[in-house]
């Protein structure tokens, strides 16, 4: 009997298991339905918007001409993640969609904004599926290179994904990237694309660039002296290169700065990001002991501070909310926090940061200033928070116009992206000038931060002073190692090294500089970052997309077609 009872058991048991097995068969079967449906959505998107393909974006959703329904599967009222929604709704949050991808195919090329070699790939954040509703946060992360750029580009685009299943299909019912337009235009019906083009067409070609300089930066401009640290844009974009997602299939941490307090997924990190390229801008050491003890360029003095914090550094080690918040930085500087006001940091004679501030409206180009200017300038750009909620770094520029000015950014992570290719509303710019200090500033270290570089790549590695010193050395020191090379010179003002990288990852370069023979020695350091190869993506060409109504262009403008390489 026992023997039998035990039989019975192990039968049973192994029922269990056959039934666990199908039914996890099962949903994962549903899974990969659901996804399918998802990603060719978003793919049929993405070649519209991106690429300027004629997709029909309607199939594997609740519009797919192919959709076979009952008078019962039509008339059902489902709950979604925006509420209760009939068929006729769910169709119109397709339709709006398919307006939304034609109205950037049309803006971007009206811009002559033109890719190639687009790769997405996508990571679910969230999927959940009941019976006949179900919900997914999705990743898109997009590889691609600009026609006009050498340079790889990458960005993410998180999107909320609501799916019905009717007629024994997983379909798509809604989709929204959080961004502006979706808040502005809740239904197809409140978006005229032809009208909106006719705006923005009008707004490209107008220049509505208001230039503030609250101090006489004219008469300062290039006469940084005693007391002034100069800020150099070049660097701070460097900077911005190097700790931005280089490849879309990596995670964005392999690429954040170790150094720094990470905000990403806690109420953002652009912020955050961009501090620390103006940071990198003005010189900073790349230490955990200088950025914990404030060291200059951070600014710990007077009634205006501005300084950040690494990831170990305790409790007892604050960051300031001009650091980590746009508004809070926008006070910073101006005193108010709509940036409009003439006092704060840009008005104060104590240590802190100077800088040119622009208005600019919807459409218009950053003109008042040179494209050379923009570069290392912080801007701040539509976000979830509003109208100038999200930072991002300019990091290149060949003109002044939004097609012609790439920038970097953290959550959401952009990778040399075209101003003009997502952020066509209006905008805040900051270029930083100069950073008082309550010292002399000769003997400041100036690291010459580079972009990224490539395995067999070379390029001098080093800094420089504001004056003379009596002795210089620069230390390299490839990743993996322990000890690096080194070269020093004396009775100069800068001291560099030529290095031919052989290895991926940081290469950590010190510097020190002594003013006198018995002066205290002056440090720096900061990394720059060995690729093994470029974000090669490959995808489908670009090709020329929808036509454009030729009212959009002058007689002399016309829509250039992709090049055939960069």
């Amino acid at each position: 009997m026992h023997h039998f009872r035990r039989l019975v058991g192990l039968v049973l048991l192994a029922l269990l298991l056959l039934c666990s097995v199908s039914y996890a068969s099962e949903d994962a079967g549903e899974e990969a339905r659901a996804k399918a449906a998802i990603e060719t959505f978003l793919r049929s998107y993405a070649e519209e918007a991106l690429l300027y393909t004629d997709t029909d974006q309607r199939v594997c959703t609740i519009s797919d001409p192919a959709l076979a329904l009952s008078g019962e599967d039509a008339s059902q009222l489902l709950t979604l993640s925006g509420g209760e929604a009939d068929l006729a709704q769910m169709r119109d949050n397709i339709a709006l969609i398919e307006k939304k991808a034609a109205f950037y195919a049309a803006a971007r090329q009206m811009q002559n904004i033109f890719r190639e070699d687009l790769r997405l790939t996508y990571t679910y954040r969230e999927l959940e599926l009941g019976e006949n509703t179900g919900y997914a946060s999705v990743t898109e992360n997009a590889g691609f290179r600009y026609t006009d750029s050498v340079r790889c580009s990458v960005y993410e685009t998180i999107y909320s994904v609501d799916l019905v299943k009717l007629a024994g299909q997983w379909l798509v019912a809604s989709a929204t990237d959080g961004s502006q337009f979706d808040a502005d235009h809740p239904t197809a019906a409140d978006f005229d694309v032809q009208a909106a083009l006719e705006e923005l067409h009008a707004a490209l070609e107008a220049e509505a660039c208001t230039v503030i300089y609250p101090l006489s930066w004219a008469e300062k401009a290039g006469k940084a002296g005693s007391g002034q640290i100069p800020y150099h844009g070049e660097h701070a974009a460097a900077y911005a290169y190097t700790y931005a997602r280089q490849y879309a299939g990596q995670p964005r941490e392999a690429f954040y700065s170790p150094q720094f307090e990470s905000y990403a997924g806690r109420g953002g990190d652009c912020m955050n990001f961009a501090s620390q390229c103006m940071w990198a801008g003005f010189g900073g050491s790349q230490t955990a002991a200088a950025i914990d003890s404030h060291d200059v360029p951070m600014d710990t003095a007077g009634e205006t501070v501005w300084f950040g914090r690494g990831p170990a550094a305790g409790s007892k080690v604050k960051n300031t909310l001009s650091w980590i918040s746009c508004s809070s930085f926008r006070k910073y500087l101006t005193g108010t926090a709509d940036g409009l006001g003439m006092t704060g940091s840009n008005a104060s004679a104590e240590p802190g940061m100077y800088a040119t501030i622009l208005h600019v409206s919807a459409g218009s180009p950053l003109s008042g200033v040179t494209a050379a200017e923009l570069v290392g300038a912080v801007a701040h750009v539509e976000g979830v928070g509003g109208a100038h909620a999200h930072a991002i770094v300019l990091t290149a520029a060949t003109g002044t116009r939004r097609s012609e000015i790439w920038f970097c950014s953290h959550t959401k992570d952009m990778t040399h992206i075209k101003l003009g290719d997502y952020y066509l509303g209006p905008i805040k710019v900051y270029i930083p000038r100069y950073l008082r200090t309550s010292g002399p500033s000769g003997s400041a270290i100036h690291p010459d931060r580079i972009p990224p570089a490539l395995v067999s790549d070379s390029a001098a590695l080093g800094f420089r002073c504001g004056e003379a010193q009596y002795s210089m050395t620069v230390t390299v020191t490839a990743p993996g190692k322990t000890e690096g090379v080194s070269s020093s010179v004396s009775q100069t003002d800068s001291c560099a090294m030529e290095l031919q990288f052989e290895t991926p990852g940081l290469y950590r370069v010190d510097c020190s500089a002594q003013p006198t023979e018995t002066a205290a020695v002056n440090k720096r350091t900061f990394y720059v970052r060995c690729l093994e190869s470029p974000a090669e993506e490959q995808g489908a060409d670009a090709v020329p997309g929808p036509e454009v109504p030729a009212w959009l262009f002058s007689k002399e403008e016309e829509i250039a077609p992709p090049a055939s390489g960069n």
